[in-house]
C-alpha cells in the first residue's frame, strides 16, 4: 500500500525546510507534493519534476482524477524547464486526449498553452498560434484570467516571430493590463519583458531597458526568480547591440548565475550562444568557438532547430575568420539545411554532390586495396604499408582539394556577391532614373514624416528646389491645419502595415494651394515596425476646381428645382376642390420656404384685403423681401418673406436674385389664383343661370360621336324628353324609340340614319314623344356636324326644345282663325239668304 511506502521517513526539501511525511494521510501527502511541484519561488525545476512524479503516482493510485490532471500539468511544466521538450509534449498531448474542457477548463487551457509553447520552440508557429488561441477561448469562457493573460502574452510572442509587431504589442498591452488588475506578477513580468523585446528589435534601446528594469524590480519585490535569467540575458542583448560588449558579458554572466541556482536548459543554450557571439565581436575567436559549440550541443540535444540555425551561422563566421574553411562550410551547410533561404540552393547541392563523390571514391579505393591484398598474400605487409601511405596521401590530397574547392567556392560567392551588387547598383540607377522622370511626384519620408527624398516632379509641384524640399516635414506644408488629424490617422494605419489613398491640401512655396492625391505605402523594418513612407503625389488642383464649379452649378440647379417644385406646389393648390382664399394663403405659408436656400430659417407673411396670414414663428426682421399681390392689375395685398437671423450677403442682399424672382412669381401666381377663383365663381354663376334658362326654355342637348359611333345624351335631354331617373341609367337608342310617337317613328329613324351618314348638316326636325307619364310632347331639334382640320366628321351636336305649348297655341290659333272664317262665311250666307228672301223674283 501507498501508506506503507510513505510510512518510512520520506523527506523532501521545501521552502528551505524539511517536509516530514511521517504520520500524514495520503491525501495530505498528495497536497504537499502538489504544492511543492507548483512552487517556483523556493523549488528548483528538477525538484518540481520529482514532486510532480510523486504526486502523479499517489493521485493515480487513489483514483483522484483532479489531482492526477494537476500533477500531469505540473510535470509537463517542470519538464519544459529542465529542457525535456519531447517528454513534456507527450504529457500535454495525453492530457488533451483525456481531459474534458467543460469539466477541467483550467487544465485544458494550460495544456493548450504549453503545447503552443513547445510548437514555438520547434519553430512551428502556425500550430503554436492555434493552440494559444484555443487556450484563450477556454480561459475567456471560464473567466480564468491568469491563463487568459498567459495566452495573450504567448500569442503576442508568436505574432512577433511572424513579424507582426503591431498586433503583438496589442496582445502584450492587453496581457499587462489584465495582470495588473489581478496582481498576476508572473504574467505582468512576462508582459514587460515582451514589450521590452519589441523595443529592442526596433532599436529603441532606452525604452527596452526601461521595461526590462521594471520587470526585474517586480521579480525582486515578489521573489519571482524564473524570469530573472531571461531578463539579464535580454539586457545583455541590448548592450551587445549598443556595442558595449563588456556590459553585455556582465549581464550574460548574471543570467548564468541565476540559471545555476534555477536551472533552465533551454535558456542556458541561448545565453551561452550570446556570450560566444560577443566574444566573436571582440575578436576572441577561441572563446567564441567554445561557447558556441557548447550552445550548439544544448540546442541539438533538445531538437531546437530554430536556435541551432543561429549557432551554425555564428560558427561558420568564426571558422571562416580563423581560415578553417572546411568547418566553416560544414556549418554553412548545416545552416542552409535549417534555413534554405540564406544560401543559394545550387551551391548547397554542389557541396553535397562533392561529399558523395568523395565517399564513393574512398569506398572504391578500399575495395580495390582489399582485392589486391588477397591476390598478393606474399607482399601483404608491403601492400598494407603502401596502402596506408596511399590512403593517408589520398585523404590529405582530398582534404587539400576540398580546402581549395571551399576557397574557390568562397571566391565564387564573393564574385557573385560583387556581381549582384553591381546589378543592384545598376537596378537602383535605373529605378532612380525612372522615378526622377515619372509624371507623378514621389517622396520618401522617415518615421517622423521628414522628407528624405523627392523626385523632380514633386519639387516642381511644391515650387522648391531639391535641396530646399529635402528635410522639410510634411506637416509644415499643410494648407489647412485641420488636415493634421487626417495625417495622424493615416500614420496609424501605416504603422499597421496598411497602404492607403487620400487627398490633402498643401501650400506651395508661392503661397497658393496644392490639392494633392496621395497614394502612400509603409516601409517596414525587419521587425515589422514603421521605418518610413513612400508616397506618390498627383496634382488634382485643376480637377478640384472643376469639381467645385460642378458642385456650385449642381447646387444652383438643385435650388432651381426646389423653386420649380415650390411653384408647382403653389399651382397645385388650385386643383383642390372647394378651396377658399384663407386656405390658399395658409398652404402658401408652408410651401414658399421650401424654395429658399435657408428654408429652415425663413418665415412668411401675407396681407390681403385687410386680412393677415403668417407663419407661426413670423418675425419682421431687416433681412426681408416683399412682393405685391395683384388681381386684374390692382394691388390687393403683399407677400413678405423674412430670415430670422443674418445670412451671407449676395449681391448686396441676403436674398439671391433667383429667390427674389421666386417670391415675385409666387406673389403673381397667388394673384392669378385669386383671379382664377373669381372667374371660376363667375363662371359657376353663369352656368347656373344658363342651366336655369335651359330649364325655363325647356332646352336639352345630345350628340353623336363618329369615332365611337354612339349617341350621348345629357341630363337636360332627359328632362325635356321626360325620361324617369331609373331609365336614365340604361338609356340607349332603343329606349329613345320607345318614347317616339308611333306615327313619327319612321321619320325619326330616317333622321337618325342621316345623322350617322353625315347628311344631317344644319338640320331642323320636329317629332313627337310620350314621356314616362304618357303625356304627348312636341320636340324640335336643331343640329350640325363638327369637322376636324382635314374635314373628317368629329361629332353631330344637337339641341332639342319642348315646343308643346307653342304647338298647342299654334293649333288653337288655327282653330280660332278657322272658326272666325266659318262664322264670316256663315254670316255672308245668311246675308245672301236674307237678301234673296227680301227681293222678289222676276219672271
Amino acid at each position: 500500500m501507498i501508506g506503507i511506502l510513505f510510512s518510512m521517513s520520506l523527506q523532501a526539501v521545501y521552502a528551505g525546510e524539511e517536509i516530514n511525511n511521517v504520520g500524514k494521510s495520503e491525501k495530505e501527502i498528495l497536497k504537499t507534493y502538489l504544492r511543492s511541484a507548483a512552487d517556483k519561488k523556493f523549488t528548483s525545476p528538477h525538484d518540481r519534476k520529482k514532486f510532480a512524479v510523486l504526486a502523479l503516482e499517489l493521485a493515480e493510485k487513489a483514483g483522484d482524477k483532479s489531482s492526477e490532471y494537476e500533477a500531469r500539468v505540473l510535470l509537463g511544466l517542470a519538464l519544459i524547464k529542465v529542457g525535456d521538450i519531447d517528454a513534456s509534449k507527450e504529457v500535454f498531448d495525453k492530457l488533451l486526449e483525456e481531459i474534458s474542457e467543460d469539466s477541467y477548463p483550467s487544465f485544458a487551457a494550460t495544456s493548450y498553452n504549453q503545447s503552443g509553447e513547445i510548437f514555438r520552440f520547434k519553430g512551428d508557429f502556425i500550430n503554436s498560434l492555434e493552440c494559444h488561441y484555443k487556450a484563450l477561448e477556454i480561459a475567456s469562457k471560464n473567466n480564468d484570467y491568469h491563463e487568459k493573460a498567459f495566452s495573450l502574452n504567448a500569442i503576442g510572442v508568436v505574432l512577433r516571430n511572424l513579424s507582426d509587431s503591431a498586433q503583438a504589442i496589442m496582445f502584450y498591452n492587453e496581457a499587462l493590463k489584465l495582470s495588473e488588475i489581478h496582481n498576476f506578477y508572473d504574467q505582468e513580468i512576462q508582459s514587460l519583458l515582451n514589450i521590452g523585446n519589441l523595443h529592442w528589435y526596433s532599436k529603441s534601446y532606452e525604452l527596452a531597458l526601461k521595461y526590462y528594469n521594471k520587470a526585474i524590480e517586480l521579480c525582486n519585490q515578489n521573489n519571482v526568480r524564473d524570469e530573472l535569467a531571461s531578463l539579464y540575458n535580454n539586457i545583455g542583448n541590448v548592450y551587445r547591440d549598443k556595442t558595449e560588449y563588456l556590459k553585455a558579458i556582465q549581464y550574460y554572466n548574471k543570467s548564468i548565475v541565476e540559471l545555476d541556482q534555477n536551472p533552465e536548459r533551454l535558456l542556458y543554450g541561448i545565453v551561452i550562444k550570446n556570450i560566444g557571439q560577443v566574444y566573436f565581436l571582440l575578436n576572441d575567436l577561441k572563446k567564441a568557438e567554445n561557447f558556441l559549440l557548447k550552445s550548439l550541443e544544448y540546442n541539438i540535444s533538445n531538437d531546437l532547430k530554430r536556435f541551432t540555425r543561429d549557432n551554425h551561422e555564428l560558427l561558420a563566421m568564426v571558422y571562416a575568420k580563423q581560415g578553417d574553411y572546411r568547418k566553416a562550410y560544414k556549418h554553412m551547410d548545416d545552416y542552409a539545411k535549417t534555413n534554405s533561404e540564406i544560401l543559394n540552393e545550387n551551391v548547397i547541392h554542389k557541396y553535397i554532390s562533392l561529399q558523395q563523390t568523395f565517399l564513393k571514391q574512398k569506398n572504391l579505393y578500399s575495395i580495390q586495396t582489399e582485392k589486391s591484398v588477397k591476390r598478393n598474400n606474399i607482399l601483404i605487409l608491403v601492400s598494407v604499408t603502401l596502402s596506408i601511405i596511399v590512403i593517408f596521401a589520398f585523404i590529405l590530397l582530398l582534404q587539400n582539394r576540398q580546402k581549395q574547392y571551399y576557397i574557390k567556392e568562397l571566391k565564387k560567392s564573393i564574385e557573385e556577391k560583387s556581381y549582384t551588387e553591381k546589378a543592384l547598383r545598376k537596378s537602383e540607377q535605373n529605378y532612380f532614373t525612372l522615378i526622377s522622370h515619372m509624371n507623378e511626384g514621389m517622396i520618401h519620408t522617415d518615421p517622423f514624416d521628414f522628407i528624405l527624398f523627392a523626385n523632380e516632379k514633386a519639387c516642381k509641384m511644391f515650387g522648391f528646389t531639391h535641396e530646399e524640399f529635402v528635410g522639410k516635414n510634411i506637416y509644415e506644408l499643410l494648407e489647412i491645419p485641420g488636415d493634421k488629424v487626417l495625417l495622424d490617422e493615416k500614420t496609424e494605419l501605416r504603422k499597421k502595415g496598411i497602404s492607403d489613398r487620400y487627398e490633402v491640401r498643401f501650400k506651395r512655396r508661392n503661397g497658393k494651394m496644392l490639392w494633392a492625391s496621395l497614394s502612400v505605402a509603409p516601409v517596414l523594418d525587419e521587425n515589422g515596425l514603421l521605418n518610413g513612407t513612400v508616397g506618390i503625389i498627383n496634382d488634382i488642383s485643376e480637377q478640384k476646381r472643376h469639381e467645385e464649379e460642378l458642385k456650385e452649378l449642381t447646387s444652383d440647379l438643385n435650388q432651381k428645382i426646389k423653386q420649380l417644385n415650390c411653384l408647382y406646389d403653389i399651382s397645385d393648390i388650385t386643383g383642390i376642390p372647394g378651396i377658399t382664399y384663407p386656405e390658399i394663403f395658409t398652404k402658401a405659408l408652408d410651401i414658399l420656404p421650401i424654395g429658399l436656400k435657408y428654408s429652415h430659417d425663413a418665415c412668411v407673411e401675407i396681407l390681403f384685403e385687410n386680412q393677415r396670414f403668417s407663419s407661426k414663428d413670423f418675425k419682421d426682421t431687416k433681412w426681408s423681401y416683399s412682393a405685391p399681390i395683384k388681381v386684374t392689375n390692382k394691388k390687393l395685398g403683399v407677400l413678405k418673406v423674412c430670415y430670422l437671423s443674418e445670412k451671407p450677403i449676395v449681391s448686396k442682399d441676403v436674398f439671391h436674385f433667383n429667390e427674389k424672382i421666386l417670391i415675385k412669381n409666387i406673389a403673381e401666381k397667388l394673384g392669378q389664383i385669386i383671379e382664377s377663383k373669381n372667374m371660376e365663381c363667375a363662371l359657376k354663376e353663369s352656368r347656373e343661370k344658363l342651366a336655369e334658362a335651359h330649364r325655363i326654355a325647356r332646352l336639352g342637348n345630345w350628340e353623336y360621336d363618329y369615332s365611337k359611333q354612339q349617341f350621348n345624351y345629357f341630363e337636360n335631354f332627359y328632362e325635356v324628353i321626360g325620361v324617369n331617373q331609373r331609365d336614365r341609367l340604361i338609356f340607349d337608342q332603343e329606349a329613345l324609340f320607345n318614347h317616339i310617337h308611333p306615327d313619327d317613328s319612321a321619320l325619326f329613324a330616317d333622321f337618325m340614319e342621316q345623322i350617322k351618314s353625315c347628311k344631317a348638316q344644319n338640320t331642323n326636325f320636329m317629332f313627337r314623344v310620350n314621356d314616362h307619364l304618357g303625356s304627348l310632347k312636341y320636340i324640335n331639334t336643331i343640329g350640325s356636324i363638327e369637322f376636324d382640320a382635314i374635314g373628317k366628321p368629329i361629332r353631330y351636336i344637337s339641341t332639342i326644345q319642348d315646343v308643346t305649348e307653342y304647338k298647342l297655341n299654334e293649333e288653337l290659333r288655327h282653330n280660332m282663325q278657322l272658326a272666325q272664317k266659318t262664322a264670316e262665311i256663315k254670316q255672308q250666307f245668311l246675308a245672301n239668304m236674307s237678301h234673296e228672301m227680301r227681293t222678289p223674283m222676276n219672271g
